[in-house]
């Protein structure tokens, strides 16, 4: 026993002082042959089906069936009739040349409406700015409304994002536009953008703002402009304009006994309509001169949204904030008993009709004016639509229409090797399993519930074992699977933790270490999690490592050689505290030695990632994740992607690669004899995937903005089963794969050369 522990000690020894020297002869020549050469290699992209997955928060529908919906994490789709597939709007193909390479940090879209007396017309508030098209969507132009603030007055998040109407196209003049906000009041446009002034006679209220602004279709037209307007202003009232905006007077008087904050607002058949109050407790009220109330559940408000048929004005259809419908067929006179019994159909996307969604989310709906009947749903994980006869409807059957959209919020890509199964962890739906890139699962894990995973992995000396980090509202599913993810066994069963958010890292299949946010503790298991116990590091009393559930922060690592040793890293918000620093375990999490201090590169308390080297013991790499801000002055110079093969005692800048936003590893890859590593970030300055086959020594782009997406990478994985492929998550449209689409590649011949690395 003594003999061989003395053995595996000189062999870690030769091997350690191997790494070391190895390092600096790595960085010694590369730099003296002044910098690594870059190349371009071209890969062709395409998206990896999940199916939709967030929420789509609002819709528009033309007369002619044109349809749009919008999202609050990354972009707005349009229906297209020919393929029967949604199409992405926001796109560095159709933005203009101006926004190219801008960091769309508000990347889902607060508004979009169809001029629909010409429906290639459309508008979009997108950034704080209004775009334009006259093309349908190929391409937008930035019109001259300024800039409002994206993260509030313009805002995409927040529970009135579902809100409606807070844009209105002239149904007689696309030219003519007003444009509300939440905190900046309303504005309007009568020259297609060109010009654009403040509505003085609408006041702003407060959040949501100006909402539900409509015109009345059968009112007069005066000199091209519709005469009669509609708009909400919140706790104030709703307004009204009988002059084409000349002038406004308010309708209700802002007691309660009126209207006043529109979560929706129609204009049909001479009326409005508008449900009024919070998310969740709306009234519905009607305008004809004067207001009746005519809210179908009174003493107990639940309308959402509210959709007029088209082919009988007296039927009107109001939606709960849980997906669930009522039904009038006398103008809101009376209403028939509401349709608690829905159905969901995964009609295209399988998992739509299996995950558990007994509450379905509204976002907006609306019947479709080219077809009789048919009323289509914005909704949480998806757009739907059901066909409701003339009758009472004692059930409804929701149909999934979304192929096309994916919006999946992605947090981790993992690529286990030797395994066609590759799995991935994101918001809302926790882990989606999948051996088809091509295919829309059936299923997710670990729950059938809503939830979040917030970190996926394999084991990293067992890759047949699977763990996810998954957690939702005080509900914990963490767990592990023996079978591809197929099913999973929750790992605090018996053992409850308090965790939100999130990550992990596992040796084997009895050792695993979990780390939770919000300044929560980690806790680790040496026996499957039959018994976790709380981490504890050498000198440090604060033992919390993630200080918010939304970042994408993965500081816990397992070495893929010799089981049960991970390294942990700690940073403060201050950047040098006395307890930042890498820490390692060689004994399952129970003992820690720093082998590191202080931080290892600035800017690592936010979404900074450490993970080791398949195959290769000792071997780690380090990002501080984003830091910058795309677009403006980038790359962060101080955000170095680090290096270290000594077990992170020492650690190495790779030379000409800042600001990496995320990386991964594939297939080993000769003559280094190391696997290939990707990234997203910048190498020379340019931003890209790109893709190093020598350690980091050259790198060759394979993508710019894959799928011509601006939206924010948060994975990079590649594929370990000699594909070549790799894999990306993003921040708000789901996930993409890309493979080489040739073996050549074009050089830059102002490139330095490429360095020798030396054995």
């Amino acid at each position: 026993m003594t003999h061989n522990r003395i053995l595996r000690r000189t062999a870690h020894g030769l091997r350690t002082r191997w790494a070391c020297r190895h390092a600096v002869v790595w960085l010694a020549v590369v730099l003296a042959a002044g910098a690594a050469q870059s190349a371009d290699e071209a890969y062709t992209w395409q998206p990896l089906r999940v199916g939709a997955g967030g929420f789509l928060t609002g819709l528009d529908i033309a007369p002619d069936g044109t349809r749009v919906v919008r999202t609050d994490t990354y972009g707005a789709y349009k229906w297209n009739r020919t393929t029967s597939v949604w199409e992405q709007l926001v796109t560095t193909a159709s933005l203009p040349a101006v926004d190219a390479g801008i960091d769309l940090n508000v990347a889902g879209v607060f508004e979009i409406r169809i001029a629909s007396i010409d429906t290639s017309t459309m508008y979009m508030a997108l950034r704080g700015y209004v775009y334009k098209t006259t093309n349908g969507g190929a391409s937008w132009t930035r019109t001259n409304f300024a800039q409002l603030n994206p993260n509030d007055s313009l805002a995409v998040e927040g529970i009135d994002r579902v809100s409606g109407e807070k844009m209105a196209i002239d149904p007689a003049n696309a030219d003519v536009v007003y444009v509300g906000s939440r905190l900046d009041g309303m504005f309007v446009t009568d020259d297609g953008g060109s010009t654009w002034s403040s509505v003085t006679g609408v006041p702003g209220g407060s959040i949501p703002g100006i909402t539900g602004i409509c015109f009345d279709n059968t009112s007069a037209v005066v000199r091209g402009k519709t005469q009669v307007i509609y708009a909400s202003s919140a706790g104030i009232g709703t307004y009204r304009s009988a002059n084409a905006g000349a002038s406004w007077t308010r309708i209700s008087d802002g007691t309660g006994g009126t209207p006043t904050t529109a979560l929706h607002g129609v204009c049909a058949n001479g009326k409005y309509y508008v449900t009024a109050g919070t998310y969740g407790n709306g009234v519905l009220w009607k305008y004809t001169g004067s207001w009746t109330n005519i809210e179908p559940t009174p003493g107990q408000p639940r309308s959402h949204s509210i959709s007029v048929d088209p082919s009988d004005a007296n039927r009107l259809v109001v939606g709960m904030e849980s997906g669930n419908l009522v039904v009038s067929r006398d103008d809101g006179a009376s209403w028939d008993p509401i349709v608690w019994t829905v159905t969901r159909n995964g009609v295209n996307i399988p998992w739509h009709g299996w995950t558990g969604e007994n509450y379905m989310s509204n976002g907006a709906m609306q019947f479709d004016p080219a077809v009789a009947g048919k009323l289509w749903f914005a909704q949480g994980i998806g757009v739907w639509h059901t066909t409701l006869n003339a009758g009472a409807p004692s059930s409804v059957a929701w149909n999934e229409d979304s192929v096309g959209i994916e919006q999946i919020v992605g947090n981790v890509v993992s690529a286990p090797p030797g395994k066609s199964t590759i799995h991935l962890a994101g918001w809302d739906r926790g882990v989606f399993s999948t051996s088809d890139v091509d295919a829309f699962p059936t299923s997710h894990g670990p729950v059938q519930a809503f939830n979040h995973a917030w970190w996926v992995g394999y084991a990293a000396t067992d890759p047949s074992t699977v763990v996810v980090v998954d957690n939702y509202n005080g509900n914990d599913f963490t767990a592990t699977s023996a079978n591809d993810g197929t099913s999973w066994t929750q790992l605090f069963a018996d053992t409850p933790v308090a965790l939100r958010g999130g990550t992990g890292a596992a040796s084997t299949a009895s050792n695993i270490i979990v780390i939770g946010s919000n300044e929560g503790p980690g806790y680790y298991t040496t026996n499957g999690g039959s018994a976790w116990k709380p981490l504890s590091l050498p000198g440090v009393q604060d033992t919390s490592f993630h200080f918010a559930f939304f970042l994408n922060r993965h500081i816990v690592t397992a070495d893929h050689v010799t089981p049960n040793k991970f390294w942990l890293y700690k940073s403060s918000k201050t950047g040098h505290a006395s307890s930042d620093g890498l820490f390692r375990s060689t004994d399952g999490g129970a003992r820690w030695t720093r082998v590191y201090a202080p931080e290892i590169a600035p800017g690592s308390v936010w979404n900074s990632k450490l993970a080791s080297v398949p195959g290769k013991e000792d071997h780690l790499f380090f990002s501080s994740g984003q830091t910058g801000v795309l677009g403006q002055a980038n790359p962060d110079p101080r955000a170095a992607f680090k290096r270290s093969t000594d077990g992170g005692s020492t650690w190495v800048p790779v030379p000409n690669v800042l600001e990496v936003y995320s990386f991964g590893f594939g297939d080993v890859k000769q003559p280094a004899n190391y696997p290939a590593i990707f990234i997203a970030g910048w190498v020379y300055g340019e931003w890209g995937i790109w893709r190093s086959d020598d350690e980091g020594a050259t790198w060759a782009k394979i993508a710019n903005f894959p799928l011509d997406s601006f939206d924010l990478i948060t994975a990079v994985e590649g594929a370990k089963d000699g594909t070549d492929r790799v894999y990306l998550g993003f921040r708000g449209s789901g996930y993409a794969y890309g493979v080489p689409s040739s073996t050549s590649s074009t050089e830059d011949p102002t490139r330095p050369q490429a360095p020798i690395l030396l054995p």
